[in-house]
């Protein structure tokens, strides 16, 4: 219920236009009342393919329970190089989101 809340369902979209970008990982991170209270990786070894791809996966505090306060949400796309290695911050974006625990 949105009063004792167990979990919330996270659902992100990415659209490709170019070509394929292998080695990505999907981080979602959790603010309460403006600090960061929480990461979670909700993909690896994500491959963008050219148009829509979807993540959607649950949330819950690793707590276990859902404190007082206004809960914020941001994901990260990055990727990594296979040849090289190194990772790539592809984007940023904060949800409009919010949940707030009474």
């Amino acid at each position: 219920s949105a009063d004792n809340p167990v979990f919330a369902q996270v659902a992100v979209t990415m659209s490709n236009t170019g070509v394929p970008v292998p080695g990505g990982e999907l981080t979602l991170d959790i603010f309460k009342d403006g600090e960061q209270v929480g990461s979670q990786v909700l993909g690896t070894s994500v491959t963008l393919q050219n148009g829509d791809t979807v993540v959607e996966q649950p949330y819950i505090p690793e707590s276990g329970t859902w404190d007082s306060g206004t809960y914020t949400f941001s994901v990260t796309l990055t990727a990594t190089d296979p040849t090289t290695g190194t990772e790539t911050t592809i984007a940023t974006a904060e949800s409009d989101d919010q949940i707030v625990i009474p």
